[in-house]
């Protein structure tokens, strides 16, 4: 309840109310598309996607340009107007296993009726959608870790898949949820039957690597805006997701392939992306591993004390001095803006 309350609060002093009115205009060609969450999806989108929404409605107020707001589902009629919109998993209305297939199709149909969407269909195509982010990895020659694409009921043992241990890994997800380390036919058996409702759905099989740690890039087509590497600090592999208990480290980027990142970015034709980079046996002198690319993201600020981190995780929890909240939505406005600039 008290982490709700500083929500509340910081959410409410991120955006100059007064010029917020006063830009408000009914008919105006600038539009944020605030898409429907339901009730029973409300919390979920109070700490989601309206952060999104908000980074938008922000630059707009700043930028002193008229906008006005749409609701609910009364969206197909627009025409030649810029529409800025925010992803969540909450705008799966319907609970589809794929929950990004509906915005993309909304963003592709809004496209045809002569709008220019932030984000655009293309960048949502990588939206949590593993499946569609490799085989544009494929099709475009990015590097990334060997992978296959199966349907659960096809998973058999190394037959049509990878020597053991290797990695599965379900196609809409984020923040190392739903990834397993295959050690064996028994782990396998195991989420084959974890999964059986969804016996025809594609997942992502994938080698494993031998990294303890990995590399987050933010970029825009032209410049690195944020990075961290998340460190692992024991001898046995384990997801790297700062939730995870894993070290952080803010500095010693590896300069050598920054414009190997910003080109990889332009090839597949994003205009924002935070990268997830690996490098086998974490040696940095060779080519990086791809390992997935997101045009929404959740970007983690750098903390004043330096105790936070070898636990990120607590990091997050703090919510007065250093707070992890504020920091956190002033970055995320900070990428935005340097994005949204260049439309």
């Amino acid at each position: 309840m008290i982490s709700l309350l500083f929500r509340i609060f910081y959410y409410l002093g991120f955006i100059n109310w007064i010029d917020f009115i006063k830009l408000y205009n009914r008919k105006s060609d600038t539009v944020v598309l605030v898409f429907p969450v339901g009730f029973r999806k409300l919390y979920k989108y109070f700490v989601g996607n309206l952060v999104n929404d908000l980074c938008n409605l922000r630059y707009l107020t700043e930028s002193k340009k008229p906008f006005r707001i749409i609701t609910g589902k009364n969206f197909g009629g627009l025409v030649n107007k810029m529409i800025y919109l925010g992803v969540g998993q909450e705008i799966n209305q319907h609970d589809f296993l794929n929950h990004s297939s509906n915005i993309i199709f909304w963003a592709r149909e809004l496209e045809k009726q002569g709008n220019t969407v932030f984000f655009s269909s293309r960048d949502l195509l990588f939206w949590e959608n593993k499946q569609e982010m490799h085989r544009q990895f494929d099709k475009l020659g990015v590097h990334g870790p060997e992978t296959k694409l199966i349907t659960i009921s096809n998973l058999t043992s190394e037959e049509n898949t990878f020597t053991y241990p290797y990695l599965i890994k379900w196609p809409h997800s984020a923040g190392s949820r739903d990834l397993y380390e295959i050690k064996d036919i028994s782990d396998l058996n195991d989420f084959k039957t974890k999964f059986s409702y969804a016996k025809n759905y594609e997942v992502v099989v994938q080698e494993k690597l031998r990294m303890l740690r990995d590399l987050r890039v933010i970029c825009s087509q032209t410049e690195v805006l944020s990075f961290y590497w998340r460190i692992n600090m024991s001898d046995t592999w384990r997801p790297t997701s700062t939730r995870r208990g894993n070290k952080v480290d803010f500095g010693n980027f590896p300069e050598q392939w920054r414009s190997y990142i910003l080109d990889t970015l332009r090839t597949l034709d994003l205009k924002v992306g935070a990268f997830d980079i690996a490098w086998q046996d974490d040696d940095l002198s060779t080519e990086p591993y791809i390992l997935e690319v997101s045009p929404s993201f959740s970007p983690n600020p750098k903390p004043d004390n330096d105790k936070y981190l070898l636990e990120y995780g607590k990091y997050k929890k703090v919510l007065f001095k250093d707070s992890f909240l504020k920091k956190h939505l002033e970055l995320q406005y900070a990428i935005r803006k340097r994005v949204l600039e260049t439309l």
